[in-house]
């Protein structure tokens, strides 16, 4: 039995990361009682579709974010896809989250995800966190090596606000992202996982490391 964690952090490289991979989870965890906050890494201002700006997509992961009732959420302004050059910079912003909020759950890319922005959030958060219950989520896409060994299972309803979060990214349907498409994109990784455990939904998680 997965206990309910009373303060959880999410920490995503980008817009998206977090409610592609551990969306239908936080919707969860909410629903238990969970104080939620995001923090994203990179506002991706270099990937904008024409006609938007980068303050519509930062606008579009508040909105996700109040759909999975976090009760706050930061997007910094670090530079997509060169996040390895300003590692620093984001050891320190997890250290000053881990001593202000001082969560029990911290979530994060899995080992096995192979976008440079990924590895370096992965990487920097064992090092910043090494007395909460850390779990790697999985973001199919830049993902090949994914072996979950802790499965959150989902009823539909939390799978629909994990839809409804991810509907919020107007910008990344208009730039023609393969994996938002249409709906049946996000809940196809549900059912793989749910599948593993003789469940309908559910999303699989690396354990990277346990305080429980």
């Amino acid at each position: 039995m997965i206990p309910s964690p009373q303060t959880i952090l999410a920490l995503g490289p980008h817009p998206d990361d977090i409610e592609l991979g551990c969306g239908g989870s936080l919707a969860r965890f909410e629903e238990g009682g969970s104080n939620i906050h995001i923090r994203v890494f990179s506002e991706c201002s270099k990937s904008i579709p024409a006609g938007f700006v980068t303050a519509d997509l930062v606008r579009e992961c508040q909105e996700a974010a109040t759909v999975l009732g976090a009760s706050s959420c930061e997007v910094l302004k670090l530079p997509v896809r060169e996040l390895p050059t300003h590692r620093q910079a984001v050891l320190e912003e997890m250290v000053k989250l881990n001593r202000l909020l001082q969560p029990d759950l911290v979530l994060v890319p899995s080992s096995g995800d192979f976008h440079q922005d990924h590895q370096v959030v992965y990487a920097e958060a064992v090092r910043a966190f090494r007395t909460c219950t850390v779990l790697g989520y999985e973001v199919a896409w830049s993902n090949r090596g994914h072996q979950p060994t802790l499965f959150i299972k989902l009823t539909d309803e939390q799978v629909n606000k994990k839809v409804e979060a991810l509907r919020c990214y107007r910008t990344q349907v208009v730039a023609g992202r393969a994996y938002f498409k249409n709906d049946e994109m996000f809940r196809a990784p549900l059912r793989v996982r749910g599948s593993q455990v003789r469940e309908l939904y559910a999303e699989g998680f690396e354990v990277i490391l346990s305080v429980w």
